[in-house]
């Protein structure tokens, strides 16, 4: 599906942009006053990636006169949604294992609180789904969309071996512990994750080829009208 709108399309980046700045100044706290950047969190790094993003691509698209290109950086944004659909399954089935909030909290300022995990990715699944067009694609980007995740994974443990970084003390999620007595497990379930997210990339490429293969079958009946009726 894709709706050549431009205003429409502007309206939902500028819209992306916004929320995921509001959300970078609630968890860096820039507010109180009290500043920490969390760069330890991957959902925390991909969500200031993806709002600089996001920032760029409406100024582009409200100077851009033209209608030939409908995204800045394709494959980077396809990188970006695919790293976000991977923290929101993470999220949502093996951090919090399907579970909401308890009463203490509503399920809206949850949810916000955690804008990266829950919000952020359909934000950018529907900009995609919606407003580029489609067929660009190439399978080597299944292994492009993995590199944010292994240099996430690689600087994590390099600055728990040195100890002396703030921040980099612990492990910042449980899986990726390997000094525990669930070592097996944690690597098992690492290993797991990574199978589906490869599952989940190739997943969206077919996604992507869609209309260009009904498209090909179209032209192909045409062809037959044609040759038919000649």
């Amino acid at each position: 599906m894709y709706i050549n709108y431009k205003p429409v399309a502007i309206f939902w980046r500028i819209l992306t942009a916004v929320l995921g700045s509001i959300a970078f100044v609630n968890n860096s706290q820039l507010i109180s006053g009290n500043m920490v950047f969390p760069v330890q969190r991957f959902e925390y790094d991909i969500g200031v990636l993806t709002t600089l993003y996001y920032i760029v691509l409406s100024f582009w698209q409200l100077a851009d006169t033209k209608n030939e290109k409908t995204s800045l950086w394709l494959n980077f944004k396809y990188t970006l949604m695919m790293d976000l659909c991977f923290v929101f399954f993470v999220g949502l089935v093996v951090i919090h294992k399907g579970h909401l909030p308890d009463d203490n909290e509503s399920i809206s300022n949850y949810v916000f609180s955690n804008f990266n995990v829950y919000l952020l990715p359909f934000l950018v699944l529907i900009d995609w789904l919606l407003f580029d067009k489609k067929g660009g694609l190439k399978n080597v980007l299944i292994v492009i969309s993995c590199i944010p995740i292994w240099l996430y994974s690689v600087v994590t443990y390099i600055m728990i071996a040195i100890g002396s970084i703030p921040g980099f003390y612990t492990y910042p999620y449980f899986f990726m512990s390997l000094k525990d007595g669930n070592t097996a497990v944690n690597l098992s379930l690492l290993f797991t994750m990574q199978i589906l997210f490869i599952v989940l990339c190739y997943l969206f490429i077919l996604i992507d080829k869609i209309p260009s293969f009904f498209s090909g079958i179209a032209s192909k009946f045409k062809k037959a009208e044609s040759e038919g009726g000649g």
